[in-house]
């Protein structure tokens, strides 16, 4: 990133011209007509389309496993509600990347931009469910449960709202200055360590903590330390992190194992969770910071933002929210995939003259890094590419071989005269003296 993309964050901040969209939609997904979760059609829905309803779901345009459910024909058209609903026929499962890329384009267009292979299938499929379900998607179904008197005074409503933020833009604007002054920043003592309130990181951890109570989140035991964690595992845990310029809540992949190689462990671990970096941001609803320091034994996943002003109880307040609201995010997107990648590989091992080390150690962990010759995925090493091999020869029915410096040493062969360099942009490694985050 470059200085030149600060522009945007300077530049005046329009209330309409930023929610607008935001409200209407909102109004027209609350007016839209929904069916109820325990309709039996939905089982015949996803017959049609070739699922099975009692298995995981899977993405009706790509064949990957779903993440979502996608509007065949979007609530919303011009700003206007379309009279589509929530509703068994216009609902398919979908994953993140193609829900995004769909947007509210018509499903046809849509469906029409996919590989050939996949295309007449697809299109076929969801054409017998529209036609079975919705009857045609020539013109806009409406079945709004509202007379014609109240639809237009939601509409109304809604127009008001309108008028409203541009009051809000004129207002603002009549009374913005060039300049903002400057809040004073907190204190910094010696080497740039910042010098807070007494007790004040404390009160702001209890305030995160007390707002993810109502999810079953308990409080660890906190103090007046810039950092606390919670949440540990195999993996490390989950930690709300005061820096010197930031406030970060994060996956800390820090394993607390001792048979294993700390270092090496803690970077498989990361590679695994990046090669599923678009499914995981899908389900954050964002992009996550990816970080693995070389010259430490620890990597972390998260978000961050600036560090807030603990000497004001304003910013106390909205850091707790903000903090509060990541770790709801990702502790359901990262947490689990975590515990299941450390758990696998504390099962690889490699045998060499009759002795029998952890998968972690350094004998195959120096496999290069490329990028994953299999699917999207943006790269793997080591374990996860062994991990890969494994789950392709179950798939098959095949057995893996045992594992031995041998056959890590044709991996490495492999990859060196097979594989293209590496292509990706992904931040995998940096050096504690200059730290970079891949946002």
């Amino acid at each position: 990133m470059r200085l030149a993309n600060i522009k945007r964050h300077l530049a005046p901040y329009r209330f309409y011209g930023r929610l607008s969209t935001t409200v209407s939609y909102g109004v027209a997904a609350a007016m839209a007509p929904c069916d109820a979760v325990d309709d039996p059609r939905w089982l015949e829905a996803l017959a049609i389309l070739g699922q099975d309803a009692s298995a995981d779901l899977s993405c009706v345009y790509c064949g990957t496993p779903a993440t979502s459910w996608d509007h065949l024909f979007p609530l919303v058209s011009d700003k206007e509600p379309t009279g589509y609903g929530h509703v068994v026929g216009n609902l398919v499962p979908a994953c993140g990347p193609c829900n995004t890329a769909k947007g509210n384009k018509p499903w046809r267009t849509f469906v029409d931009g996919l590989p050939a292979e996949r295309r007449d299938v697809v299109r076929a499929r969801i054409e017998r469910l529209v036609d079975r379900f919705l009857g045609s998607d020539e013109a806009p179904v409406d079945s709004h449960p509202f007379s014609p008197e109240v639809r237009a005074q939601i509409l109304r409503l809604r127009d008001e709202i309108h008028e409203r933020m541009r009051a809000v833009d004129q207002l603002v604007g009549s009374q913005r200055v060039p300049a903002r002054a400057r809040k004073e920043s907190p204190a910094r003592g010696g080497a740039g360590r910042v010098v807070d309130p007494p007790g004040s990181r404390r009160a702001l951890f209890e305030a995160v903590f007390s707002l993810l109570a109502s999810d079953g989140i308990q409080a660890p035991a906190l103090s007046d330390r810039g950092w606390t964690q919670f949440r540990n595992g195999p993996f490390g845990g989950f930690w709300v992190w005061l820096t010197r310029d930031e406030l970060r809540a994060v996956c800390y992949l820090h394993t607390p194992l001792r048979d294993v190689d700390k270092a090496m462990f803690n970077t498989e671990l990361f590679s695994m969770l990046l090669a599923e970096e678009v499914d995981i941001e899908a389900e954050v609803g964002e992009d996550l910071v990816w970080e693995s320091l070389d010259n430490r034994q620890a990597c972390w996943v998260g978000l961050v933002r600036e560090r807030p002003n603990l000497a004001y109880e304003h910013d106390r307040r909205l850091a707790s929210e903000w903090a509060a609201d990541a770790l709801r995010r990702l502790i359901p997107a990262l947490e689990g995939r975590a515990r299941r990648f450390a758990n696998e590989l504390r099962t690889f091992e490699v045998t060499a003259s009759g002795r029998t080390r952890r998968a972690s150690a350094r004998a195959w962990a120096t496999v290069p890094v490329r990028p994953h010759p299999i699917g999207t995925s943006p790269a793997m090493t080591g374990a996860a590419v062994l991990l890969e091999g494994r789950r392709l020869f179950a798939d098959a029915g095949l057995v893996f071989p045992p594992i031995t410096e041998d056959l890590v040493s044709r991996l490495r062969r492999l990859s060196e005269w097979c594989l293209p360099p590496p292509t990706s942009t992904k931040l995998r490694c940096t050096s504690s003296s200059d730290t970079r985050s891949k946002r």
